[in-house]
């Protein structure tokens, strides 16, 4: 069984069934670049989850089982209770992950 796995983010918005596609050229890809843009400005953050959440639904419709949260700025805003899709926020992987590191690290000096 195979999964269809979509990346929101900046520079290239979407990478969908393999085929990278910059994000000018698909729909979805302006509300993601207007959404980190808003993030970055500090805008409404309202403004920006509702543009995240608008690109996630596209997408799904597309046939997207998985979003992937590719900007550190995107899971400032991304509303899971918006969108019926499992995703997966990188930044907070790496920060589980650097804790994990540390505290094995004090275990072995110790």
């Amino acid at each position: 069984m195979r999964t269809s796995v979509t990346l929101l983010m900046f520079a290239f918005a979407f990478i969908h069934g393999c085929s990278e596609q910059h994000y000018s050229e698909v729909p979805e890809g302006n509300e993601v670049l207007l959404a980190v843009f808003g993030i970055k400005a500090g805008t409404d953050m309202k403004v920006n989850e509702e543009l995240l959440a608008g690109a996630a639904l596209n997408l799904q419709e597309k046939g997207a089982e998985l979003i992937v949260l590719g900007c550190t700025e995107i899971p400032l805003a991304y509303d899971s209770g918006s969108v019926d899709l499992p995703y997966i926020n990188p930044t907070r992987v790496l920060a589980e992950k650097s804790v994990e590191m540390y505290r094995s690290m004090i275990t072995a000096e110790n």
